[in-house]
């Protein structure tokens, strides 16, 4: 899962007792100076969800799985990444490494 801003690998971590996901951009501290953009932070739970529906739109015949083990399998073998925004979610062909 990728930043649909700075294009970072979005980091785990709890946020209020629940898993998630964040971006802090390339910055050190959740402070926020002058003209920085906010943090972005995911809920795991939202992310499954939204990752489920966004692979059933694009193939409805297809068995997709509500697992998150079973998700991140099928992003792999299709070859696509997770790119995240505050708004939404997005699926795209992972670039070579």
């Amino acid at each position: 899962m990728r930043c649909g801003w700075c294009r970072r690998r979005l980091e785990s971590c709890w946020s209020h007792g629940r898993a998630a996901y964040r971006c802090q951009h390339g910055n050190t501290s959740a402070k926020r100076a002058a003209g920085r953009r906010r943090n972005l932070y995911l809920r795991e739970d939202h992310l499954i969800e939204a990752v489920h529906a966004l692979l059933v739109e694009g193939d409805a015949d297809a068995m997709v799985s509500s697992r998150a083990s079973g998700l991140a399998q099928q992003l792999r073998e299709c070859g696509l990444v997770v790119i995240c925004s505050e708004a939404s979610c997005a699926l795209e062909p992972q670039s070579p490494a």
